[in-house]
């Protein structure tokens, strides 16, 4: 048996969410769109997940989810450094290891092969990949089959902590200008906090675009030009990255940057 054993398979760097299903209506009606009658009473489900707070909502979900089907479920989380690896090599040895696997968008054509596709399947149950934004449907689809269900999204959203703001005598930030400016002000007034938290660090891990991408549209820079080609190498580009990168060294604003070990963190 190899990782098709089960129909089910996750896609994770998209966006995902369950509806709020109505009730029980009747003692025949199940919610979430349910069969009744548990028919997968005893089966229990692997899943392989990334260590990140964010499943813990979705363990929130797990015991109504196992009362419901009869179905248990087993999770292993581990470190996305290792993710990867795991999700190949749980493919090639092909022992049916895990039924639901978490994969990164990028990774899912070198791994298709090892996928189910759910395109009979969603038929069956009548959902439709509509229900998500084409750009994330399309990543977890392979030659134009479905391999994987969109998960997550990376929505930018910037927080901030208003006793603070007040304290300094500055208002809310409205460009990143605004927010060297803050940022060095905490750090003049306030040793004990770090000023600003981005998403993933700016400190040259490969998993910091999302927040870039910002700093590149700001500056009017495309990741890719009018006739396809990469567009990081323009000249808004590099200046995207200059300043991006430059929270961290030139501004020092950034969380890492002063030796504070404990973030207590102002702006995210």
């Amino acid at each position: 048996m190899d990782i098709k054993r089960r129909d089910l398979m996750i896609g994770a760097a998209a966006i995902g969410g369950v509806a709020a299903a109505p009730r029980f209506a009747g003692a025949q009606q199940m919610p979430y769109g349910l069969k009744p009658g548990k028919p997968y009473n005893g089966v229990t489900l692997n899943v392989l997940a990334v260590v990140t707070p964010q499943f813990d909502g979705l363990m929130l979900r797990v015991k109504e989810f196992e009362d419901l089907t009869g179905i248990k479920t087993r999770w292993d989380f581990i470190p996305f450094a290792s993710l990867q690896e795991k999700v190949a090599s749980t493919g090639v040895a092909g022992d049916g290891a895990y039924d639901v696997v978490n994969y990164l968008d990028s990774w899912g054509p070198a791994n298709a092969h090892w996928f189910t596709r759910l395109d009979a399947l969603l038929k069956r149950d009548g959902i439709s990949m509509e229900r998500y934004p084409k750009a994330f449907a399309k990543a977890a689809m392979f030659k134009g089959e479905v391999t994987g269900l969109p998960l997550r999204s990376h929505a930018q959203l910037f927080f901030y902590r208003a006793d603070i703001f007040k304290e300094i005598g500055m208002e809310a930030p409205q460009t990143w200008d605004d927010v060297v400016k803050a940022g060095k002000a905490m750090r003049d007034k306030r040793k004990d906090i770090e000023p600003l938290a981005l998403y993933y660090h700016n400190d040259g891990n490969r998993q910091n675009l999302f927040i870039w991408l910002n700093f590149l549209w700001a500056a009017g820079g495309e990741l890719f030009t009018t006739d396809w080609k990469p567009g990081w190498m323009s000249e808004p580009a590099l200046a995207a990255t200059e300043a991006y990168i430059g929270l961290h060294t030139r501004e020092k604003i950034s969380w890492k940057c002063s030796g504070v070990t404990a973030p207590r963190l102002i702006l995210v």
